[in-house]
């Protein structure tokens, strides 16, 4: 979902209080971690003229500001709302010592006029309720009390590393270590249960760390699909997500094997989050890809539908597919591309079609599909094996040296954060996808034809997962 910047005006927030503030902000719509959006009241003279933006990082907050006077900007964290400050009052806090409930506070230089100015905020506990205020300096003096900004939100994590004792298979007793992060109004709906999506990486993302030391960990199976999407800001996504870290020192990655490393992630998250029992999912890429096969067929009773990434048909048998995921309704859906350098795609296009006939699938819309990207509309500076992860999941791309995005027609250069989600790609946005010369085995779905069989439009894989859940 394509966000719409939250604007409030400074007339506004004069008048709302705190809590009211939290409530309007919790209520934007789903899109990019924006907490808030102000700009000075254009009906009060303020040659200053600052325009603030908070939102959440994955490793704290950011607060970016543009102003019409070289200056500074001074902000205070408080993790108890201290009421209402002055301006004078927000820059001695900023400037002052820590303490009480003042937790965090700063001066953020503005060197030019009309230039967006950043600080990041990452000494802060997360999941708690802050109060933030900010208020700028120029050449012309100090802002007017009038115009301090006031924010009250959960910060700062958009994603967090949680750790369990892995029980069954190999290496029963080794810590684990998967990444989680929960939508931007989680902590506002303390009574809601959320879908929950377990992601697979592939074997590029595996650890090989025998020491097991937290601090030797790069936590890659948190960087990549869904979390990547995250940790740029690009866009909310209406689930927890978790994702196991496999390591080669103690398990075996190869194909994501072994179902119960992310069995047993899934079951310690069910005690930390609120989850849909009944709105389970999984995805992968490559060997993830497989994984999510393997896990959607290892535990049909419990996934309500799967996405499977840039892989193959390895070792499934069909039948036991038929018996597992066609007995139980799994929805699941396939994309690979044509070129992949890594796998081919003829394999999972007959696994798709031999379930496609599985009589045992008694809803129609839950039958497996699959999608074969061409990268005749795609940048060709992307290796094919990778491309497939960023189509599925609307990402940029990192082309060896700088963030780019395909305009449809050329690579453009990004900014740092990405701010441009990729486009889906012709093949799966059309009606009549797939690559060139047509699959001999089975005709391809787009996301038209999907959406149009549910009844419904499609935006994003995720609303494909989302169409599903268990009786």
């Amino acid at each position: 979902m394509k966000h719409r910047p939250f604007s409030i005006t400074a007339a506004l927030v004069r008048l709302a209080s705190a809590t009211a503030l939290a409530l309007a902000f919790a209520g934007c719509e789903n899109g990019i971690k924006v907490i808030g959006s102000e700009t000075s009241d254009s009906a009060t003279v303020d040659p200053i003229s600052a325009t603030f933006h908070l939102r959440n990082t994955r490793a704290g907050l950011e607060l970016k500001v543009n102003q019409g006077e070289a200056g500074s900007v001074y902000y205070a964290v408080y993790d108890a709302d201290p009421g209402t400050l002055t301006a004078s009052a927000v820059k001695a806090a900023a400037l002052g010592s820590l303490g009480g409930s003042l937790v965090a506070g700063g001066t953020l230089a503005v060197g030019s006029a009309g230039v967006d100015t950043t600080e990041n905020v990452n000494t802060l506990a997360d999941k708690q309720l802050y109060t933030v205020f900010a208020v700028a300096e120029g050449t012309s003096g100090l802002d007017t009390d009038a115009h301090v900004k006031k924010y009250s939100k959960v910060l700062p994590k958009g994603m967090t590393q949680l750790s369990f004792s892995k029980v069954t298979g190999a290496s029963a007793g080794t810590l684990v270590r998967y990444a989680a992060a929960v939508p931007q109004d989680y902590y506002y709906n303390p009574t809601k249960d959320y879908p929950i999506l377990i992601w697979i990486h592939g074997n590029g993302e595996s650890a090989n760390d025998a020491s097991n030391a937290e601090t030797n960990f790069t936590n890659v199976a948190g960087f990549l699909g869904p979390f990547k999407r995250l940790n740029n800001d690009l866009n909310d996504i209406p689930m927890v997500v978790i994702a196991a870290q496999c390591n080669y020192a103690f398990f075996s990655c190869a194909n994501q094997s072994d179902a119960s490393l992310h069995k047993e992630a899934y079951d310690d998250a069910i005690t930390k989050f609120r989850t849909d029992s009944k709105r389970v999912y999984v995805a992968g890429i490559s060997y993830g890809g497989q994984g999510t096969v393997r896990f959607a067929s290892t535990y049909p009773t419990l996934v309500s539908a799967a996405v499977a990434t840039a892989t193959d048909q390895a070792g499934f048998s069909d039948a036991a597919l038929c018996a597992s995921l066609g007995a139980n309704n799994v929805a699941m859906w396939v994309l690979n591309d044509e070129n992949d350098s890594v796998f081919g795609h003829a394999g999972m296009e007959s696994m798709v079609s031999n379930l496609r006939s599985c009589a045992s699938y008694t809803n129609a819309l839950a039958k497996p599909r699959i999608t074969v990207f061409s990268p005749v509309s795609w940048p060709n500076t992307i290796e094919s094996h990778g491309s497939v992860e960023n189509l599925s999941f609307r990402l940029p791309f990192w082309n060896g040296s700088a963030w780019r995005y395909w305009d449809g027609a050329a690579e453009q250069n990004d900014t740092n954060p990405p701010t441009h989600p990729a486009e889906f790609g012709l093949e799966l946005a059309s009606a009549t996808p797939g690559n060139t010369p047509a699959p001999t085995v089975i005709a391809q779905d787009s996301l038209v034809t999907v959406g149009t069989a549910h009844g419904v439009t499609l935006t994003s894989l995720y609303d494909y997962l989302l169409l599903f859940s268990k009786p």
